[in-house]
């Protein structure tokens, strides 16, 4: 009997492993290449069921005995029972936490659609499995299907394999420099610099911050060329503005020929590891190119399709909706990272990407820290507004100033963990003679042009973030310096270049290094989103800056100029009229700059339906 329900349990999980992969694959669930981690990580899954469904079979066996003079086709079926339906359960779409029919008729009957005829197909293998009674021929009709299976999935696995993009030639750099220094960059996402104590904030949300300022440079302009993660940190990574690397939308991806940060300190000796915590950065975006660790925490188990289930028989606790890192984690990570490495005489490169002031905000570990930033008033409220307010819903004045203290204890809470991290590196020795970068991709509006949250306008809410520096002592750069001269994200990779003093190739580059403070006279500096329709773009030059409204062929609806030395706020724009000759220069340099690079085309992917659902987490999908 238990040989018998051994070949079936083990048919059937290969069966619905192969069953599984596939429809991970056809949802765009899975890239093709990973379509063997997804087979085996759902055969493991199927036959651990098999496993524990043992117990239960005994026990029918010894039962149906009493019936039947061979009851081996009837346990046959409890057996796929015992396997598919738990199989089922931990996969399946439908949320259990509500009720069945809470989103209608259609994700039932859709999941029932699937799952009952695969079922039903499975029992009716199992009774034919069992047709010749003798173990020799279960086992060998068992294997064949077993083998079958595996089979497919390897065919599977070679076909993804050869479909993959190929990756960009490999780099041979070299460095100059007899004892590379260490390169931390650590980027908060979402964080405004005006809600840094070290850039005026009158609240004490980041005592770190603010010492590591203290060592280092602070650029009082800084500014991210995009109000929306993606193509910013594209921009932070290639040293390009988004029309140069063409990652402007949500299905854009790092196009192969442009080379990152992380793959040129790969190249030139460095043991890189980029520990991130938001989905827009993840492989499936090119986002994983020079990276020896590229760790953003769920991908390869959403991969392999195992979130949902682990997360059902509670292995995993993040939340479903949203799987990210958070601040306490993802120092976790880093530092256990740095303490395994194998070859500690290698420089190291760490990108470290914090995302705990993104929405929904509340820091995890204290649910009342929001109260220390809060009014008055809004400390009588239970607890905080965590997004912006829904449809027609208005929040009162308590309400605002309290999603704004939610907003600031995340600050906080990044800080907390940051000072953790600094504190390790100053310990190991690391941190004098160690280049650390802190930044941000975007701001967040709350309210300042009547809107909420990122992504839809170029104002400096949205593109004003903090730029701090502290370069190795070995240079002899003082400490505490405040820089004026306007500074951006794509200034980071030259400076970085220079730092470590390296020879990488520099066509298409648009940033300068910042180690000689951003060097003399004014900046000019690009931004755009396509977020919003119809898009825009603008352009910082000195205390000018110009925003357009311009359509899908590129042209000009609408422009306005600000002058940020007595407005850095935006509130007093002045409209220019189509012809206007003011600001001509400008104007022509924001339209060369939209064109972007010549021979540069972004990649373009699916969304997968877990990547969807994270997205829509963090508001980017309705």
């Amino acid at each position: 009997m238990l040989s018998s329900h051994l070949a079936v349990a083990g048919a059937t999980a290969a069966l619905l492993a192969l069953f599984r992969a596939a429809s991970l694959e056809a949802a765009s669930s899975t890239p093709e290449h990973h379509f063997a981690l997804a087979f085996f990580a759902n055969l493991g899954l199927a036959l651990a069921l098999g496993v524990v469904a043992t117990p239960v079979v005994a026990l029918a066996w010894s039962g149906l005995r009493a019936r039947f003079a061979d009851p081996t086709r009837f346990t046959a079926l409890v057996s796929v029972a015992l396997v598919v339906i738990p199989f089922w359960w931990l996969n399946t779409p439908l949320g259990f936490h509500r009720p069945l029919f809470a989103g209608g008729l259609g994700p039932v009957v859709r999941s029932l659609a699937v799952w009952l005829p695969t079922l039903a197909l499975l029992a009716a293998m199992a009774w034919r499995l069992l047709a010749g009674r003798e173990a020799a021929v279960i086992w060998s009709r068992a294997g064949a299907v077993f083998a079958g299976c595996a089979a497919l999935a390897g065919l599977a696995h070679a076909y993804g394999v050869w479909k993959a993009p190929s990756p960009a030639p490999p780099l041979a750099l070299e460095l100059r420099a007899e004892n590379p220094h260490d390169v931390f960059l650590v980027l908060v996402d979402t964080l405004r610099a005006d809600h840094l104590t070290a850039y005026g904030y009158p609240l004490p949300t980041s005592p770190n911050v603010d010492a590591l300022a203290e060592d280092a440079t602070l650029f009082e302009r800084g500014f991210a060329h995009a109000p929306w993660t993606r193509p910013s940190c594209a921009s932070l990574l290639t040293g390009r503005y988004p029309p140069d690397t063409g990652v402007q939308t949500l299905y854009s991806a790092l196009p192969r020929d442009v080379h990152t940060l992380p793959q040129l300190l790969r190249a030139s000796g460095y043991e890189t590891a980029g520990i991130i915590s938001s989905v827009q950065l993840s492989g499936q975006f090119g986002f994983d190119k020079g990276f020896d660790l590229h760790d953003i925490g769920s991908s390869y188990l959403a991969w392999s399709g195992l979130d949902r289930a682990l997360g059902r028989l509670g292995v995993t606790s993040r939340d479903s909706r949203y799987p990210r890192y958070d601040a306490a984690e993802l120092t976790d990570e880093a530092i256990d990272w740095l303490e395994a490495r194998p070859d500690p005489a290698r420089p190291v490169f760490m990108y470290l990407h914090y995302s705990d002031p993104h929405g929904p905000y509340g820091p995890p570990a204290d649910s009342d820290r929001w109260r220390d930033f809060a009014s008055e008033r809004a400390r009588r409220l239970d607890e905080p507004p965590r997004l912006r307010p829904r449809g027609d819903a208005v929040y009162s004045a308590a309400e605002f100033e309290a999603m704004i203290a939610a907003y600031d204890s995340e600050i906080a809470y990044f800080d907390l963990h940051f000072g953790r991290l600094l504190a390790y590196l100053r310990a190991s020795g690391r941190y004098d003679d160690a280049l650390i970068v802190l930044t941000s991709d975007h701001g967040e509006e709350f309210l300042e042009h009547d809107g909420w949250e990122h992504g839809h306008t170029l104002f400096n809410e949205q593109l004003h973030v903090p730029l701090v520096l502290k370069y190795p002592a070995r240079l002899g750069e003082p400490p505490g310096r405040r820089v004026e001269t306007p500074a951006g994200l794509v200034d980071v990779l030259p400076t970085v270049q220079d730092v470590v003093d390296a020879e990488w190739p520099s066509d298409g580059l648009r940033g300068r290094s910042l180690l000689d403070h951003g060097g003399a006279g004014d900046r000019t500096l690009y931004a755009d989103t396509l977020f919003v329709e119809p898009s825009l773009r603008g352009l910082v030059s000195g205390t000018d800056k110009i925003i357009q409204t311009v359509d899908e062929s590129g042209l000009v609806l609408g422009e306005r100029h600000y002058s940020l030395e007595d407005d850095f706020g935006e509130q007093r724009g002045a409209r220019l009229e189509p012809g206007d000759p003011a600001f001509a220069g400008l104007r022509e340099m924001l339209a060369v700059m939209a064109e972007g690079a010549s021979g540069v085309t972004a990649e373009r992917v699916e969304l997968s339906p877990e990547t969807r659902k994270e997205l829509q987490a963090l508001g980017y999908l309705e």
